[in-house]
């Protein structure tokens, strides 16, 4: 009877863990695909008025997220070398078998252009603020009188 149970609890971690194996690669998956998406629309703006054609435009974005992700993946690595962190213990606390650092640069390139976009929405902002803040005192300065020096 015991037996039993065990066997049906091992085979209900085995679809446990290709549930969650499913659900972490289509989460990367859709997330590869939004940044593509996003970076492609970046690209569109940047050469908006040079209207040149560019062998795939697709290629060209999903390079440029492999080779960010592979700047973090490589700085990372080196990182940890460095300080002597032993990064593959983690891999047994990761459902699926991927390096626990090439997971998280990929993250972090998934999550780049939108980052960039948040950034410079903000800064935009601030400006815009300051901007006004500064046209605000002017007009001030100006409606109030000084008074004239006499010599």
């Amino acid at each position: 009877m015991a037996a039993g149970i065990a066997a049906v609890m091992a085979a209900d971690s085995v679809g446990l863990n290709a549930w969650v194996n499913g659900l972490v690669l289509s989460g990367l998956g859709l997330g590869v695909v939004l940044s593509v998406r996003e970076r492609l629309r970046k690209k569109q703006w940047r050469h908006a008025e040079t209207r040149t054609s560019l062998p795939s435009p697709l290629s060209h974005a999903l390079a440029r997220l492999v080779g960010t992700a592979g700047g973090i993946y490589l700085s990372l690595e080196l990182m940890f070398s460095f300080l002597g962190l032993h990064h593959e213990d983690w891999q047994n606390l990761m459902p699926l078998a991927i390096d626990p650092i090439a997971a998280f640069s990929l993250v972090i390139a998934i999550v780049q252009p939108y980052a960039v976009t948040i950034w410079t929405h903000l800064k935009r902002t601030v400006e815009a603020r300051s901007t006004q803040s500064v046209a605000q005192v002017s007009r001030t300065k100006s409606k109030t009188k000084v008074p004239k020096r006499r010599l």
